[in-house]
Formats: C-alpha cells, sequence, structure tokens
C-alpha cells in the first residue's frame, strides 16, 4: 500500500470549471483574442496558463503574457468560491483514505487561491500539505511539486501515488519515479493520457478505495 497520496486539484477532487472557463475567455477578449469552447477551455485544465498561450499564439510577447496573467488572478479567488463544486463521493472517499494514508495536493493553481477554496469547500482538514505553483520555479509537468511533497513529506517514492486527470499529471510523476492513476472523469483526454501509460485507470477518486482496499 502506498503510504503518501498526492492528488491534483481540478477534475480530481474539485470541478471549478466554471469559474476557469469564464476567466479564461474574459482574458481571451480583453486582449484582443477570440473566446473558446468551453470543452476546448476544459481540456487545457491542468496546463500552465502561459504554455496553453504559447501554444496558441507563438509571436506573443513575454508583456502581453505577465499581462494576461494579471488579469486572469484579479478576483480569480472570488469567482472560484462562487463556482466551484466537490465531485459526488470525494468527502467520504477522502475521509476512508485519511485512515491510513498521508495526503497532499499538487495543483498548478497557487497556493494563495488554493487553501482558501478548499477550506471554504471542506477538505483542507484531509490534507498534510498543499503544494502550488507558487512556491516552485517550474510547475507540472515538470517534478519539481512532487520532488518537493517527497522530501518535505520524507517519502521514498516507491511509496508514493499521484492521483491526477492530465498528461502533465502523468509526466511530473514519471519523472519523479512515482506511480500515476488517472480519473476518466477528470478534464483530460483519456485518449491522450493513455499514450503515457499511467499505471491505474480509475473512474473516479471513489475507486481508489478499491484500488488500496481490494479483497
Amino acid at each position: 500500500m502506498k503510504k503518501l497520496l498526492l492528488f491534483d486539484l481540478d477534475g480530481v477532487l474539485l470541478d471549478s470549471s466554471k469559474a476557469i472557463v469564464k476567466r479564461f475567455n474574459e482574458a481571451m477578449t480583453e486582449f484582443g483574442y477570440d473566446e473558446w469552447e468551453p470543452q476546448s477551455i476544459r481540456n487545457t485544465i491542468g496546463r500552465p496558463l502561459v504554455e496553453v498561450w504559447k501554444d496558441m499564439d507563438p509571436d506573443i510577447s513575454e508583456e502581453k503574457i505577465n499581462q494576461m496573467l494579471g488579469f486572469f488572478r484579479n478576483d480569480y479567488l472570488k469567482l472560484l468560491m462562487k463556482n466551484t463544486e466537490v465531485y459526488p463521493g470525494v468527502i467520504k472517499t477522502l475521509h476512508h483514505l485519511n485512515q491510513d494514508h498521508i495526503m497532499a495536493i499538487v495543483t498548478n493553481k497557487r497556493t494563495i487561491e488554493t487553501i482558501p477554496l478548499i477550506k471554504a469547500i471542506g477538505i483542507y482538514e484531509f490534507f498534510t500539505k498543499v503544494y502550488g505553483a507558487d512556491i516552485v520555479s517550474d510547475p507540472k509537468p515538470h517534478p519539481e511539486m512532487l520532488q518537493l511533497a517527497l522530501k518535505e513529506l520524507k517519502i521514498e517514492k516507491e511509496d508514493a501515488i499521484m492521483i491526477g486527470d492530465s498528461v502533465s499529471d502523468i509526466k511530473a510523476a514519471h519523472s519523479a519515479g512515482i506511480e500515476c492513476a488517472v480519473v476518466e472523469s477528470g478534464f483530460g483526454l483519456i485518449g491522450d493520457m493513455l499514450e503515457y501509460e499511467p499505471e491505474y485507470i480509475l473512474n473516479t477518486v471513489e475507486d481508489l478505495k478499491d484500488l488500496f482496499y481490494h479483497d
């Protein structure tokens, strides 16, 4: 049994897609780009915004990216608070897993947004530590966040598992030498994720109970 469970946030524990879609398209139109279809935005959730925008516009300047990031983050927490829901069964599952595992969040959201959000939503108590994009130099798919978690929580990589819903989660896990379980119910496209060979494929987070406590 794994000692440390590292959870991505959006698409795994929480559905914050309404807030992300709304803010993403507001930033797009504010800076002269066309709005995206909501599903196209959902498929990018988990990737750093800088990476998404550079793929969209290879000629975009660093100055414009920073302006767009500033716009996106302005009042973003308020929007998240009003438009985020816990997936069904998550709280019950976390309560069950918390009895035998150390659990931490590793998300490309900033901790200054993540911690207030998960406190308000009622799941903060389950996690020993929260790691976000603002406490590392390189967010996922870079392994830095996961490596930091292993170091601070004093867990060997063989005793940890990443639970995510994107290619970024799989890449980060494997680069850190950690197994990865992906949930099909999240925002990532299962076909894309399968190309990177996650060790486990789950329907939802609730299936973790069967993975760790099977007869």
